[in-house]
């Protein structure tokens, strides 16, 4: 199962979650009229100027209460879901996080920077913010809906705790939930949940009120106040067990979700050691609390809203017997076995092997352990001897199916790049105001007169931005193409940081300064789509699915092919014809002139909203083109990264060895 096929899977089970928690909210309805139904006969039977034989119920008293059910679920379901933001930094910060700043010198920050930032860049998704959480216990999560613009949220004890094999088995295994796409269905969740306990909320309140009304009644209204003492608690109870087997649902799925995470997070480092040695660690230590009579596990999250997000995290963080009813997680051995079958059911610490402390070789001021299969041991110093531009044989089918995934060789590369790269570029990544000036300086051209004319059309916007582009000219036009999309994708989180004035004014610098040569190139195309799908705040609403056949894809995927035979190095109509026999979308007129950038990119917006198999064609169809034949240089690896990266697709670093 690739990367389009998880997606479409990952779809298709929320249309699943969905009727269930449909059926759940219509046992609701039908219970409130239920209730509805037995206090209308009751307060008539209780009537005495009435005949029994006159008790009829209004329908639209019914009505009333469906629809006043309705709403009352809906719209706390769409306030939690809008409380949680798109982008899962609220709800990190619900659970106490902290964002961990890029400039942060900390010893444990940059540890787990690192990773997360090696991780990201070898699975080909934008480099998530980083939370840290203040529980000592060892735990982390991915919330988000959208790979580019994900969060990892970790406990100070998850990095204190933890070799660094062992963090990135964790981390390893949240990029899992981001590429699987679990993280929008988890969040959609939380939503539902509270919009069915609601209701029992609804029922509490009329409960705490409804004696204060009493003692203000006559005796004439103490039936009409005892009626709605007994709706409270219906309300309650109603709301309650809807909530508990919306609970039972989200179990269910976590369940099983959380088995392929490990399963993934042990393919992408080939180190079952890694995420074997976290859940050993975790085990050993709610065995020593329970052992000392603790009610706090090894992963326990000391905050109230751990509950209703237990299911987003690497493991249980919370206990007592709800929690253990309604398990979000498999048992922890269980969880281990899977990964090691030879491990005795046992988590008494003499059975407990950590996973070995790796060898260790400088990162920037930071040491970090290389020592893993398919890992290289050439020192960062001399790293940039590997990121050299050859060609690559590759096929097309081969480039679609590295899309979503990662692996050693590809973390391995992740390394060298992050290593290549000069210390005044890693250092201007960490702030938003030197990243901006470093990522625009990589659209200047070389031409000296070109350049001039860049620089100034930045400083008649702002000044003091060209002056640190054209210092870190010197560095960013001897930089490797290869490194461009790194630099990028670090930069990331420090230019999410940007206010929304500053954002608009990097986007006209970006606008400015690419479009002064008109020459759309691979690295302007991926920072035209980061400035409009990652940092732009009205787009941190989801991409839905509004094409569903070909004859929509169509057109636009004409253009897309279109630009990129235009910009690749071989023939211009050989190499899109190829693209049509790939995407066999029928006849199309071969594309000689440019492509209009504005053209080009309202043809990428649309395809982001195409099905997972439909984006997976038009993936195949772009890597035919730029792969014409069979072979890729540096250009044109970059630019179908830049092209998944504009289509929600996480295309890894392509190895050119």
């Amino acid at each position: 199962m690739d990367f389009f096929d998880r997606q479409d899977n990952a779809r298709k089970n929320t249309g699943k979650l969905v009727l269930l928690y449909t059926l759940a909210v219509v046992g609701v309805v039908l219970s409130m009229n239920a209730v509805g139904l037995v206090l209308f006969v009751a307060g008539h039977s209780a009537d005495k100027n009435k005949p029994s034989a006159a008790v009829t119920f209004d329908p639209a008293i019914f009505v009333l209460i469906t629809i006043g059910t309705l709403v009352l679920i809906g719209l706390c379901m769409l306030y939690k879901i809008a409380s949680l933001g798109g982008d899962g930094g609220k709800l990190a910060e619900e659970l106490g996080g902290q964002l961990v700043s890029p400039q942060s010198t900390s010893e444990q920050d940059r540890r787990i920077l690192n990773v997360v930032e090696e991780m990201a860049i070898a699975s080909g998704v934008p480099v998530p913010r980083v939370y840290m959480l203040p529980d000592e216990t060892i735990n982390a999560f991915a919330a988000g809906l959208r790979p580019d613009n994900a969060v990892i949220g970790v406990t100070r004890g998850c990095v204190q705790q933890l070799s660094r094999d062992e963090l990135q088995g964790v981390v390893a295994h949240e990029f899992s939930h981001i590429l699987n796409g679990d993280m929008r269905l988890n969040l959609r969740l939380i939503g539902w949940n509270f919009g069915i306990m609601a209701v029992g909320i609804v029922g509490y309140y009329v409960l705490r009120f409804a004696p204060r009304q009493t003692s203000r009644s006559s005796k004439d209204g103490a039936g009409a106040v005892l009626a709605i003492f007994a709706f409270g608690i219906a309300m309650m109870i109603i709301g309650y067990v809807g909530f508990f087997f919306g609970q039972l649902i989200q179990a269910a799925v976590s369940r099983q979700r959380e088995f392929l995470a490990d399963a993934s997070a042990v393919q992408f480092t080939r180190n079952p050691g890694g995420i074997g040695g976290a859940l050993k660690k975790i085990g050993q230590l709610t065995s020593n609390a329970e052992k000392s009579g603790s009610p706090i596990s090894g992963s326990a999250i000391a905050n109230s809203h751990a509950a209703e997000a237990s299911h987003l995290f690497f493991a249980r963080p919370v206990g007592g017997f709800l929690a253990n009813l309604m398990a979000t997680h498999p048992p922890i051995i269980d969880r281990i076995k899977a990964i090691d079958a030879s491990f005795a059911a046992s988590l008494d610490p003499q059975s407990i092997q950590s996973a070995p402390q790796p060898r260790e070789r400088a990162y920037g001021d930071v040491a970090v352990g290389f020592d893993q299969p398919g890992f290289s041991a050439t020192s960062r110093a001399s790293s940039s001897e590997r990121v050299s531009e050859p060609k690559v044989q590759k096929r097309p089918r081969q480039l679609v199916e590295s899309a979503g995934t990662t692996g050693p060789s590809m973390i391995a590369r992740s390394q060298d790049l992050l290593g290549a790269l000069p210390a005044v570029l890693q250092n201007a990544a960490r702030d938003a105001y030197t990243a901006r000036a470093a990522v625009l300086s990589l659209v200047v051209g070389k031409d000296a007169m070109l350049a001039q004319t860049q620089l100034q059309l930045v400083s008649d916007i702002d000044p003091p931005t060209a002056q640190l582009m054209a210092e870190y000219l010197s560095v960013t036009q001897q930089l490797q193409a290869s490194l461009r999309l790194p630099l990028l994708d670090l930069c990331t989180p420090a230019l999410r940081s940007m206010s929304p004035t500053q954002l608009n004014d990097f986007r006209r610098m970006a606008r400015a300064v690419g479009e002064a040569d008109r020459i759309l190139t691979p690295f302007e195309l991926a920072l035209y789509k980061t400035i409009d799908h990652q940092l732009l705040r009205e787009a941190n609403h989801p991409s839905e699915v509004r094409l569903s056949s070909m004859s929509q894809v169509r057109k636009p995927a004409g253009v897309l092919l279109a630009a990129l035979a235009e910009r690749c190095d071989f023939d211009t109509a050989e190499a899109y014809e190829s693209g049509l026999r790939v995407l066999s979308a029928g006849e199309m007129p071969v594309r000689r002139t440019t492509t209009d950038l504005r053209e080009l990119g309202q043809a990428l917006s649309l395809l982001r909203h195409a099905s997972p198999p439909l984006k997976r064609r038009v993936i195949e169809a772009a890597a035919a083109v730029v792969a014409c034949d069979n072979q890729l240089n540096v250009e044109e690896a970059e630019l179908l990264r830049a092209t998944c990266a504009a289509l929600d697709v996480p295309l890894p670093p392509i190895v050119m060895e």
